[in-house]
């Protein structure tokens, strides 16, 4: 894993949750996004964008891995029997 370069409460805004459960997250007081146009309306998310967001809060929980180490950490878990 890499290290979070950027703080956790400005992924929490550009993600649009509160992925670490903070109390204090910015997010549970501002529901959008971080910047100028953050306010914005979203339209709604394609099927693609839907998949993006979930592996984008995954890679971002985890430090920021890259994409590489995603796919290895990805078929490892697939290949485990539930």
């Amino acid at each position: 894993m890499t290290k979070r370069l950027s703080s956790k409460h400005k992924i929490d805004r550009r993600l649009g949750l509160n992925l670490w459960g903070r109390p204090k997250s910015p997010f549970n007081r501002r529901p959008y996004g971080p910047g100028q146009h953050g306010q914005a309306r979203r339209r709604k998310p394609s099927d693609f964008g839907v998949q993006l967001a979930a592996k984008q809060k995954l890679k971002k929980y985890y430090g920021d891995i890259t994409e590489k180490q995603f796919l290895k950490i990805y078929q490892a878990a697939s290949r485990k029997k539930r």
